[in-house]
């Protein structure tokens, strides 16, 4: 979420297909399941420190970037307690 490639994807099939069919706010719909983008998720998680970030990944482009990938895939560890 949050990505142009994610919001180009949507904004080209779901969105259209959803507002067409069902005739409501499809943007108010998505907020609702998609509460944070990739990026603040990545923030909490730093911010929280109960989880350590060994690896991202994106697909499917591989390249280190959100805007660019449809997904991004976190590898964390969960820190101990001090």
């Amino acid at each position: 979420e949050g990505g142009l490639a994610w919001n180009l994807g949507r904004e080209l099939t779901t969105r259209r297909f959803f507002q067409k069919k069902y005739k409501i706010n499809y943007d108010k719909v998505i907020a609702y399941e998609h509460k944070w983008s990739f990026k603040q998720i990545v923030e909490k998680i730093k911010l929280s420190r109960l989880f350590l970030i060994n690896r991202t990944r994106y697909f499917p482009f591989l390249l280190p970037s959100a805007h660019l990938n449809i997904i991004g895939c976190l590898e964390c560890v969960k820190l101990e307690a001090a």
